[in-house]
């Protein structure tokens, strides 16, 4: 009973009843003896500490000495170096690792199996086999025992589930990362009747199944990928996908309208904070509502988000969503609205013409039914008169319009983010006194609201207003919408903060103000502020004698201007037109029309990677 000593017990999960048996009677015995015992479960023993192994550092950024000091880095490497000598972390390879092991979750067998695979394959290409994760894991070599495939060791814990346990994972396969327990009991709902799900849910957590994160009183739920993508696998031979997928989609319809539909009118940041934990399982819930061709949950979800999506760049999500399932029939009560909704979201991506086409479909529709055209299918047609056509009196009456059908309607949150945006355009044309009145309007409501992202919208058309008659003014109110970070409002700023740099011939600032929002535009698919971009480096470009380049920049630009809307910014296209005159002196005749017919040939996404390369 005296003696001490260290017992080491390995794997006890699927003997766990008789090793905590074993464990006691050796403790009653032998005090002084410690046990050190692995397993997914607890023992359940008096005496047992508790202590979570979690998986590797992976890299929280792709900055290459945070890639090297990842342990999740470490060990690929060295294993991958076991596989092939040659192998090393550089500059061509380092990006792919780290999202190969964040794609792993950081897992020591994932990662040692991924590696093994390096002798025929480079890790960039293992990274765009990972929808087929245990084909490419299921790799054996005499370096692994044949036994710790990823798929025994994951068959090895789903067998010691239980069949609540194991209906219950498969469902919370559909989930992305970072869930609510309300979305867990949403999904589960009368699948175990004789017991609570959140127990069963606490069973799967015990076993490691399932990741628990608790903060300030909130707990978010994830599954580690290879649990997720094993999940998926069972959810489908189960029949549960199809059901847990529809559940998913309501659930989140419901979640989207209650944080930002139309009749939110107040709190929106706090909101808009939640729509952000939820973003990843609503674009989810998107996808899933378009592959069921569920055209109601798509409108429903489009709806709601299309305001604050476009303002995150992901207008793009919307508009391809809404275009899978206009041409459907089930949308015939909701279909003026979700057309006004994807012109809108068409014309955040400079898709004008698209967005003109379903603005004038959704008021045909409207007129079919006797009632009223959609109040955004006016704003947007009155912005394309107000900034494509030139059409300032036609175009401002429109807006005015659709603006006073969602004020008289009690849309409040909604006209106020529209009432900004068409202030930003009347900066845009010069229409000092509209803008005025249009932005200060705006923010008073967005102050009302508790809304910073409207308020950043007005704060922008303030900044483009006073270019031209209080530079340093404009530079604060374009300073304070980068302090609010929405993906959009933040590139339109950054945009203007660059032309500011660029009217005081700070060429350095402006070509990186240029840069930084034309990597923006880039990301949120706005191709109208691309070309604004692309242009503000050729005009640094012809000051700094680099003609060549920017006489390619600015065909290009032009090129492209013809599909996304000429600008109606009359000082930009007077400043733009001052170099284009200097590039003309600077090259003869035929350079230049060397140069411009070949810039006329690249579309923009290549443009945009010709800009950033050469400035």
């Amino acid at each position: 009973a005296a003696r001490t000593g260290l017992l080491l017990v390995d794997n006890c999960e699927h003997v766990r009843a008789p090793i905590a048996a074993l464990c006691e009677q050796i403790l009653q015995r032998a005090p002084n003896v410690r046990i050190l015992a692995t397993s997914r479960v607890p023992l359940g023993i008096d005496g047992e500490v508790l202590l979570p192994v979690p998986p590797l550092t992976t890299p929280r950024d792709d900055a290459p000495e945070t890639i090297a000091a990842a342990h999740a880095v470490q060990l690929f490497v060295e294993r991958a170096q076991s596989y092939s000598p040659d192998f090393r972390l550089d500059g061509d390879n380092a990006v792919a690792v780290a999202e190969l092991c964040r794609a792993l979750d950081g897992l020591p067998l994932a990662i040692e199996l991924a590696a093994a695979r390096i002798p025929t394959m480079a890790p960039e290409e293992i990274v765009s086999r990972l929808d087929q994760l245990f084909r490419v894991l299921g790799h054996r070599s005499d370096h692994i025992d044949h036994h710790r495939t990823l798929r025994a060791t994951l068959d090895w814990s789903y067998e010691l589930l239980d069949p609540d346990e194991r209906e219950l994972l498969s469902r919370l396969a559909i989930f992305a990362p970072g869930f609510s327990l309300a979305a867990v009991e949403a999904v589960s709902e009368g699948t175990s009747p004789d017991r609570y799900v959140l127990d069963v849910l606490s069973g799967l957590v015990a076993k490691s199944m399932v990741v628990a994160d608790t903060k300030a009183g909130v707990t978010r739920l994830r599954l580690l990928e290879t649990v997720r993508a094993y999940g998926t696998e069972k959810a489908s031979e189960t029949g549960v996908e199809d059901v847990a997928r529809r559940r998913h989609v309501e659930f989140y319809a419901t979640l989207a309208e209650e944080l930002v539909g139309a009749a939110v009118i107040a709190d929106v940041d706090v909101r808009s904070q939640r729509l952000s934990e939820e973003s990843s399982n609503l674009r989810l819930a998107l996808n899933y509502a378009v592959e069921a061709n569920n055209c109601g949950a798509v409108a429903d979800l489009t709806a709601a988000l299309v305001d604050t999506w476009c303002l995150w760049g992901w207008g793009g999500t919307i508009m391809n969503a809404l275009e899978a399932v206009l041409d459907d029939g089930e949308l015939d009560a909701s279909r003026p609205d979700a057309l006004a909704n994807g012109a809108w979201s068409a014309w955040s991506q400079g898709r004008h013409g698209l967005a003109v086409r379903w603005c004038e479909e959704s008021a045909a529709c409207s007129a079919s039914a006797g009632v009223p055209p959609v109040a955004r299918a006016h704003i947007v047609l009155g912005l394309v008169r107000l900034v494509d056509e030139g059409d300032r009196l036609g175009g401002m009456a429109l807006c005015e319009r659709g603006l006073e059908q969602l004020r008289e309607s009690g849309q409040l949150r909604r006209y106020a983010h529209d009432l900004a945006s068409y202030a930003a355009y009347l900066a845009v044309v010069d229409e000092s006194d509209r803008c005025a009145d249009a932005s200060t309007e705006a923010m008073a409501l967005a102050r009302q609201l508790g809304d910073q992202r409207t308020l950043a919208l007005a704060l922008n058309a303030c900044g483009y207003l006073s270019i031209a008659t209080d530079q340093e003014r404009a530079r604060e109110h374009f300073s304070d919408v980068l302090a609010i970070a929405d993906s959009w409002c933040m590139a339109s700023a950054m945009w203007g903060l660059a032309w500011l740099d660029d009217l005081a011939g700070r060429d350095t600032e402006a070509t990186r103000g240029y840069r930084d929002a034309l990597k923006l535009w880039r990301d949120t698919g706005d191709r109208r502020g691309m070309v604004y971009a692309v242009e503000g480096i050729a005009i640094v470009l012809t000051r700094t004698g680099n003609h060549v380049s920017a006489a390619q920049l600015f065909a290009g630009a032009g090129e492209t201007a013809a599909d996304v809307g000429s600008s109606s910014m009359v000082r930009w296209n007077t400043w733009r037109g001052r170099h284009l005159s200097l590039l003309r002196e600077a090259l003869s005749p035929a350079e230049f029309s060397i140069h411009w017919a070949a810039g006329r040939r690249l579309d923009l996404d290549v443009l945009a990677k010709e800009a950033l390369a050469n400035s």
